[in-house]
């Protein structure tokens, strides 16, 4: 089938089928929308949500990948911007949307307003498990991959630094805000200078990390375990471990928002709600399938899910 052709059928189907559950949760809502064969990455802002799209690849006639922009309010597909190969993680900052993508080794820059492309890179090594994960801060952006090694972009010229991170070799994760950075490697969470790269410190978290986000003071790392996945919160003041937080079960992915620390437990198709305040899930919501991204913004929470191939709004 034509790209043409795919893409035609895919907004047509997007903008016909947005449906309202009311019955998912005590005081939530979720709203869905058609994202495409294999939404990814996600991301708010710019008055937009921006969803990675990729293909199958196991079959050769899935279309290259695209970013989708989504209407927040209405949950309608806008536009359909082609970056090609497979996208996977999507960040909003310094004026432009950002798009890693594992099969080409290069991050796209996405003007938001004519939704122009501009490939900054090619970023060095190769994440063969097919996820790159972008950060970003008030000065640069942010990106991993698993062969250990991150990169440093400037927003303004497009030109990256590389290094590598020193006794890691696997990379699941990277965060950054407040003059630090940190990376998520296999059992270990690594804060590293953000000026040259060299580790500061590390800190041992689970052996099965996915994800990690910096916000509400802490750093925040997901132990994905496949019934009782934990969130680890460290204190960058101390660099230790404050709290071991229970969630659902293989925790992939979180997010930070209204004053909430967001879960998407994919095992227990569930996203867990922590207060920060109490080290406590304050909140359960079962969502009947398995969450896989998150992001936060325009007053909600987003999630994809490749169970049926939908971007989703849940209302706190």
């Amino acid at each position: 089938m034509a790209m043409g052709t795919w893409l035609v059928r895919l907004l047509g189907a997007a903008l016909v089928i947005s449906v309202w559950s009311t019955g998912c949760c005590a005081n939530g809502r979720v709203k869905t929308t058609v994202a495409g064969d294999f939404p990814d990455g996600i991301a708010v802002g710019e008055g937009a949500v921006w969803v990675a799209v990729r293909g199958n690849f196991r079959d050769p006639a899935s279309p290259p990948g695209f970013l989708l922009r989504v209407d927040p309010e209405s949950c309608k597909i806008l536009d359909s911007i082609p970056v090609g190969g497979r996208p996977c993680s999507v960040a909003v900052a310094h004026s432009a949307v950002w798009v890693t993508n594992w099969e080409h080794t290069k991050v796209s820059r996405i003007d938001p307003r004519t939704r122009a492309e501009s490939k900054v890179g090619p970023v060095e090594g190769r994440y063969i498990l097919g996820q790159y994960k972008l950060a970003a801060d008030q000065n640069n952006i942010w990106v991993h991959n698993c062969t250990g090694t991150i990169a440093k972009i400037d927003p303004k010229t497009g030109t990256a630094q590389t290094w590598s991170v020193s006794h890691c070799h696997e990379l699941a994760g990277i965060a950054a805000g407040s003059n630090q950075i940190w990376v998520l490697g296999k059992g270990k969470l690594f804060r590293l200078d953000p000026n040259d790269g060299k580790e500061i410190c590390s800190v041992t978290v689970g052996i099965h990390g996915k994800d990690v986000a910096f916000g509400e003071g802490s750093v925040w790392v997901v132990n994905a375990e496949p019934v009782n996945g934990t969130i680890s919160r460290i204190d960058p003041s101390t660099n230790q471990v404050v709290a071991t937080i229970p969630v659902g079960g293989d925790p992939l992915e979180l997010a930070i928002g209204a004053g909430s620390i967001w879960v998407a437990n994919m095992g227990s198709k569930s996203i867990s709600r922590i207060d920060p305040a109490t080290n406590r899930v304050v909140q359960s919501i079962h969502v009947g399938k398995s969450p896989r991204r998150l992001a936060f913004g325009e007053g909600a929470l987003w999630f994809t899910s490749m169970d049926d191939h939908t971007l989703n709004r849940l209302e706190p």
